[in-house]
């Protein structure tokens, strides 16, 4: 299927990739250049692609879900560990590292928890919360994009933002500071300080999913190199010389630890999320995300969504991912059966052409002379097909508008496995090319013979 086995770095580092049968990642594995463990993350999985255990080189997790398939345990050996519960929508309830329940409103909105409470508009939009005393509020445009954060303490703060026509965001600005952002199809590519001077530059590989899995970040003349994953969420940076210069642990929801011997600063989280330091927030392109809570600031705009209309990625964020703040893409495909092509193709035979010849003496006389036997030879060339192919059935939560359902399947057949090589063909064939004296007039004479084959 094209997934790299092996990419090894400027430097001499290595990231190697293993799979199970079914193509899911089994173990990722990154090495600096004296083969010393950067990163080791060990994937187990139930019948239903849910990840039920991962191995690190930091410790061991591991995981239940209910029967929707929604998370609802985590052994974590970094943070305390992680239990919840949800209404039939996925409304969060319960989680046991807060205290009390969730309450939400007949709209599905989060109300309050452990002393948090929030306030929304009539679209949905979260527009205040208060954390304990704390204020913060928050103003949207009428496409319901978020374009102001103020908060009153501990230190009064006021972030704006703008976005283009698509509404990827261009700039925020921070109590009057302003950074900038450029995109390609990849995503986020460049930030740019207020005098238009680049001071972080980002690398993917072609056909990346958006803001997903990266491979560089560069900050000045320097380049860090991403250590991701299953998701594509970061877990370390290293240098070219292979050390660790960034790290970072994780809650399930994706809320941050990071280390603090880390030397550089990296804002890429979840697939497609950027890091707002100034709110806590995760910028997600079309919406924006709490990881604190699980939730988003507004609802999801396609009603009948299997999911809470503001949680993320169905409540199982080991599984799935929402890189555009729209949708929720089941992270696997599912091959159903395979099938072995086993063919020959071949090209057009090429004109016939001069081999060879063979004389044979003939009678006597006052000149002696041969008969001249010419061999012509054309050739074709083509390729042996051996080429094991998976039928795999790729599912899809489709948020876009002009989906006509919200669950999308397409099936295709994939190449497994190429052993296909290139192979040649020839044919012969023997014509009379006449009396002659000698060698040279008999390849001339074999060499017209020959040609004219290729006239019938």
């Amino acid at each position: 299927w094209n997934r790299p086995a092996e990419i090894t770095l400027p430097g001499g580092s290595t990231k190697t990739f293993e799979y199970d049968p079914l193509m899911r990642i089994k173990r990722i594995t990154a090495k600096d250049p004296g083969q010393n463990i950067i990163m080791d993350c060990g994937y187990t999985y139930d019948k239903v692609d849910n990840i039920v255990g991962k191995v690190t080189e930091h410790g061991n997790y591991s995981y239940g879900y209910d029967d929707l398939y929604r998370l609802i345990s985590v052994d974590n050996p970094d943070f305390s560990d992680e239990a919840f519960s949800y209404d039939p929508v996925g409304n969060r309830l319960t989680s046991d590292r807060v205290s009390g329940t969730w309450t939400y409103n007949s709209n599905n909105e989060l109300v309050g928890y452990d002393g948090i409470s929030y306030q929304y508009d009539a679209n949905g939009n979260t527009i205040q919360k208060d954390d304990n005393g704390v204020i913060t509020e928050y103003s949207y445009d009428i496409e319901n994009r978020l374009i102001e954060v103020t908060t009153d303490a501990p230190q009064p703060t006021t972030c704006k933002y703008y976005y283009d026509p698509f509404g990827r965001r261009l700039w925020k600005e921070v109590d009057g500071t302003k950074t900038y952002f450029m995109y390609s199809n990849e995503g986020l590519v460049a930030e740019l300080d207020s005098g238009g001077n680049v001071t972080k530059s980002y690398g993917y590989k072609p056909n990346s999913t958006w803001t997903t899995d990266l491979v560089f970040m560069k900050v000045g003349n320097d380049y860090y190199f991403y250590h991701n994953d299953h998701l594509g969420t970061p877990q370390k940076l290293t240098a070219i010389s292979g050390a660790v210069v960034w790290s970072a642990k994780y809650t399930s929801f994706g809320e941050a630890a990071i280390d603090p011997t880390s030397t550089i600063t990296n804002n890429l989280r979840f697939p497609g999320q950027y890091y707002d330091e100034e709110t806590g927030l995760h910028y997600n392109w079309h919406r924006y995300y709490d990881p604190k809570n699980g939730q988003y600031l507004r609802k999801d705009e396609a009603i009948g969504y299997g999911s809470g209309l503001y949680g993320y990625a169905r409540e199982n964020p080991l599984s799935y991912v929402d890189s555009l703040g729209l949708r929720c893409k089941h992270f696997f495909s599912l091959p159903v059966k395979f099938r072995i092509s086993k063919r020959n193709e071949w090209a057009k035979w090429k004109s016939w052409e001069y081999e060879g010849f063979n004389t044979y003496e003939g009678g006597e006389g006052p000149i002696f002379w041969f008969n001249a036997r010419c061999r012509c030879v054309r050739r074709r060339f083509g390729q042996r097909i051996l080429l094991i192919e998976a039928y795999v059935k790729r599912f899809y939560w489709c948020k876009d508008s002009g989906c006509e359902a919200h669950i999308k399947e397409e099936a295709i057949w994939e190449p497994l496995f190429d052993f296909s090589e290139e192979i040649s063909d020839s044919e012969r064939q023997e014509v009379n090319g006449g009396w002659v004296l000698n060698d040279n007039q008999a390849e001339e004479r074999c060499r017209a013979k020959c040609l004219e084959l290729n006239q019938y």
